[in-house]
């Protein structure tokens, strides 16, 4: 009901802030990639996304406490679960998100589109399945899982158009 939706909604807030940082790194990244089609960018605005967002996940990881009781004065185990769990979701989106603006800017955007709409479908499969089998903490580890395929995709997608971006850079 309302209270564990209000639960999870507090977790689900304060996880999106890493997203932050990755919209950081990845505003100036589609036009950069996008004139150069240099992937090393790609490479670039990953290590600066993890760097400034490791420092979020590993607070998030080990004291989901502090945010939770202070922007919403409450500490509910299963939020603080939620929080963990959420944490680690936000950092695989995040680096979808610097991905799928390397997409774009190579002139792949409907494979972005594509593996983001995938995505949609299967968090909304998992989370019919987990959160009747596990409540709030179910909708997370379908989140958690939907992120890391979705980044996986999306890394074998650059993985597959690498090859044919070096071979435009060299003729």
């Amino acid at each position: 009901g309302g209270f564990w939706s209000g639960i999870y909604g507090y977790s689900a807030l304060i996880s999106r802030g890493i997203f932050m940082f990755a919209s950081a790194v990845s505003i100036p990244l589609l036009p950069r990639i996008s004139k150069t089609k240099d992937l090393n960018i790609l490479k670039e605005g990953i290590i600066q996304n993890t760097l400034f967002s490791a420092i979020f996940v590993i607070g998030c990881l080990f004291f989901p406490e502090i945010p939770l009781i202070a922007f919403f004065n409450t500490a509910n185990p299963e939020g603080v679960l939620c929080l963990r769990i959420l944490a680690i979701s936000s950092l695989f989106m995040s680096y979808y998100t610097l991905i799928s603006s390397a997409l774009q800017g190579l002139g792949y955007a409907k494979i972005s589109f594509y593996i983001i709409f995938f995505g949609v479908v299967l968090n909304l499969v998992l989370n019919i399945v987990l959160v009747k089998a596990y409540g709030i903490v179910g909708g997370s580890l379908a989140t958690l899982i939907t992120s890391i395929t979705v980044f996986l995709i999306g890394l074998f997608a650059i993985l597959k158009i690498k090859p044919k971006v070096a071979k435009t850079q060299t003729s």
